[in-house]
């Protein structure tokens, strides 16, 4: 008898997804990338959405802007080289930025394909490793470095 197959919609607390994201940032991807500039969002944009309190309060550029959903980003270099391109990337050896349509796609990956790391997201377990892969799924689409 074949395994059982079923499809499910989980809804994922943007707070919690920008805490592994800082994680990932602040202790998980730093052997294979470092941020090398910022894309911001427009002038208009919500930078607050998501957030476990109302007030205004100082702006992270690494967080904020990758989970504005009206754009804005976190460019990615080579850590190994300068901060240079990625020679694996599409282009054959240019920067990556981690957006938000990207994490969401990251997201989407990290279910299916790493249900240990989504789990351990949901259950707001997710360390630097967690943030290490979403980024990594968000921006190369599969686990490429570690």
């Amino acid at each position: 008898m074949g395994n059982v197959k079923i499809k499910c919609e989980i809804e994922v607390d943007r707070q919690r997804i920008a805490d592994v994201v800082c994680s990932g940032f602040e202790g998980g991807i730093g052997y294979w990338a470092t941020i090398t500039g910022y894309v911001p969002p427009p002038k208009d944009a919500d930078l607050y959405v998501g957030r476990e309190d109302d007030r205004e309060r100082g702006l992270f550029k690494h967080i904020d802007y990758p989970m504005c959903e009206e754009g804005g980003g976190v460019v990615l270099g080579d850590a190994e080289n300068d901060g240079k391109g990625f020679d694996l990337t599409a282009n054959g050896g240019g920067r990556v930025t981690l957006t938000y349509a990207g994490i969401v796609k990251g997201l989407g990956l990290m279910a299916t394909k790493h249900p240990r790391h989504f789990s351990n997201l949901v259950a707001d377990d997710g360390d630097a490793e967690t943030g290490d892969v979403l980024i990594q799924l968000a921006v190369f689409g599969d686990i490429v470095y570690g």
